[in-house]
């Protein structure tokens, strides 16, 4: 058996949340504050390696982190469309997803002069 069937064979959980109290937690969250402690701790060992100190990856992980986090839901909420999107909305989404489309494409600027000489 290969490794991906394995992989592929491993079925979904029955629950995505484990309760502790009243308190729920949700297995994305877990999964991202696991990677998130991960990359820090990885980060904090590399930094120390090339001379740093640790706590400045900390410091840097307390800010970026909650900031990421944030700026990612807001460009996910602006650039997502409702379940029931009007005209508006519409042409707003890809107003805003437009420059996305084709990031590979160079946008050269336009010369202003319309001389024929």
């Amino acid at each position: 058996m290969s490794v991906a069937s394995v992989a592929f064979s491993i079925p979904s959980p029955s629950r995505n949340s484990i309760g502790v109290g009243d308190f729920r937690i949700r297995a994305y969250g877990l999964m991202f504050a696991l990677g998130v402690v991960l990359g820090v701790k990885l980060a904090q060992r590399h930094w120390r390696l090339v001379g740093g100190s640790e706590e400045e990856i900390a410091l840097l992980a307390a800010w970026d982190v909650p900031v990421g986090i944030v700026g990612a839901r807001r460009r996910s909420s602006r650039t997502s469309v409702p379940s029931k999107p009007s005209a508006h909305n519409r042409k707003r989404h890809f107003r805003l997803c437009a420059p996305n489309r084709r990031p590979w494409v160079k946008r050269w600027p336009r010369s202003r002069s319309n001389s024929a000489s």
